[in-house]
């Protein structure tokens, strides 16, 4: 049993578990069966769906701060009923110690998923010793136990996601040209260390890119059957390069299905032209981090944009309709008043 706890204050709709999508139907592939819940969507009787689907183990992903709440609420009723627990996510990954200390679960699964949760339930079923696994901490003899994080998955192995598994509609949201929008997931990772990230230790600053064929066959599926309109790609770097961003468009534009886009990418990646090819491939907005207009705090922070790239990028973008949406980062530990 696979459970996205309730986050509550979101100033938006909530958006579709990717992640735990994708470990759902890794394990689906490998035999497993799994139920995923999604408590920030659906009012869930887990009592009941405990009962009904009697899991061995259950999983609960912990992305921020604003999950650990019913986290610990949905932890407490699995321990009830003597179900192993293992939490995982970004936030779990960080405090993975001071979550087996406050005994909120047996198991904490540092970094990516997929590969390390196949191994512990092979261990687990097989009664073998899961210390040799990479990628999940636990206490033994009431010590911390960690071997280091997994290595990261082969993307090209990994099956296409099976969106069946949840109701995607339930995540819809109105944005930019569109009114039914899911986020889809096309790549893993950055290549770069800003010193704020999560993603040079979850993802160790390794860019993945994941099957083109995949992709698209995961918008065609939610097109047709879900009456999707609008995708926002969720990589914390859209295209590591102009060639993968016209591999990109191109599909886009080849494809006959009717949906627009917006990413996230950097600062000074593209030309205006690439941008009006953008939007004639069906991009609408696009997220930029630059986080600071100081050139010296930009340098403290490991970003490698420059400052006098900023305003042409943003002109290129409005020139060619595309909204920018720009992020800042207020109170830095470096900022003077």
């Amino acid at each position: 049993m696979l459970i996205n706890p309730n986050t509550k204050f979101n100033a938006r709709s909530v958006s579709i578990p990717l992640g735990l999508i994708s470990i759902a139907t890794y394990l689906k592939t490998l035999g497993h069966s799994v139920r995923l819940l999604d408590a920030s969507v659906n009012q869930i009787d887990f009592q009941k769906e405990i009962n009904e689907f009697q899991p061995n183990i259950a999983g609960v992903s912990v992305i921020g701060h604003k999950s650990l709440p019913d986290s610990v609420k949905i932890s407490a009723v699995l321990r009830k009923n003597n179900i192993t627990v293992a939490w995982g996510g970004p936030l779990a990954s960080c405090i993975c110690e001071l979550i087996l200390n406050y005994n909120y679960a047996d198991y904490v699964f540092c970094g990516e998923g997929e590969l390390a949760w196949a191994e512990l339930l092979d261990a687990l079923a097989d009664n073998t010793d899961i210390s040799k696994i990479d990628g999940i901490a636990f206490l033994r003899n009431g010590k911390f136990h960690f071997n280091g994080q997994h290595s990261l998955a082969d993307l090209s192995l990994l099956p296409k996601m099976d969106f069946s598994i949840v109701n995607p509609s339930d995540y819809f949201q109105k944005t930019f040209g569109c009114e039914r929008m899911l986020h889809i997931c096309a790549s893993k990772g950055c290549p770069n260390h800003c010193t704020f990230c999560y993603n040079k230790d979850f993802n160790l600053s390794q860019y993945r890119k994941r099957p083109i064929e995949q992709v698209m066959d995961e918008i065609r599926y939610l097109v047709e059957k879900y009456s999707m309109d609008g995708i926002y790609f969720t990589d914390e770097l859209w295209a590591n390069s102009r060639e993968e961003m016209l591999e990109y468009c191109s599909a886009f534009k080849n494809s006959d299905l009717n949906f627009v886009w917006g990413c996230q990418t950097t600062i000074g990646r593209f030309t205006e032209e690439d941008y009006k090819y953008m939007y004639d491939c069906g991009c609408r907005w696009i997220f930029f981090g630059i986080e600071s207009g100081s050139s010296s705090l930009l340098k403290k922070l490991g970003k490698t944009i420059d400052l006098d790239s900023v305003e042409p990028s943003l002109r290129f973008c409005y020139n060619a309709g595309i909204n920018s949406i720009a992020a800042f980062i207020v109170g830095l530990p470096y900022e003077t008043e």
